[in-house]
């Protein structure tokens, strides 16, 4: 028991004095307190050949969609997403508020296009002439925020 108690002490130790860097951990020096008289002093002995801080950047999703599009056209957007590191989210995730004066659907997306990072497709066909605006949203997922750019498209009769 009294080995337990020293080895939950020091993981303890170490998650709260430490630093992170890479996939390495670093301690200073820290007492280490037993249930038996006495203390101990301990040291980390982390591999130290990254000494640079890992810098996630967040995910930047981008729109692929034309500037201008004439009553009536099928138009696709495709909301494109780069710097990611994990499984984004499932196209639905990313639907935008459906604007007024158009018909907007979901397309099907391949795996294949997944993996190129195109995180939804979309068929827009306006209904009235004008502007059809999509505003920015900001969605967080998985502790992962992702931010939507407006996207504005002028429709001619």
């Amino acid at each position: 028991m009294k080995n337990n108690f020293a080895i939950i002490t020091i993981f303890a130790a170490v998650f709260f004095t430490g630093s992170v860097f890479g996939n390495n951990v670093f301690a200073q020096n820290f007492p280490v307190m037993t249930p038996a008289p006495g203390a101990a002093q301990g040291t980390s002995q982390g591999a130290q050949n990254n000494t640079q801080p890992r810098v996630n950047t967040p995910p930047r999703l981008t729109w692929e969609a034309p500037l201008q599009a004439a009553v009536g056209e099928r138009v696709t957007l495709t909301l494109r997403i780069t710097n990611w590191s994990t499984q984004f989210p499932q196209p639905s995730f990313f639907n935008p508020e459906v604007p007024r004066g158009v018909i907007l659907s979901q397309q099907a997306v391949t795996a294949e296009e997944r993996e190129s990072g195109i995180a939804i497709k979309l068929t827009l066909i306006p209904l009235t002439a004008g502007e059809t605006i999509f505003t920015a949203q900001i969605l967080n997922h998985e502790n992962i925020r992702y931010e939507i750019p407006a996207l504005r498209i002028i429709t001619s009769p």
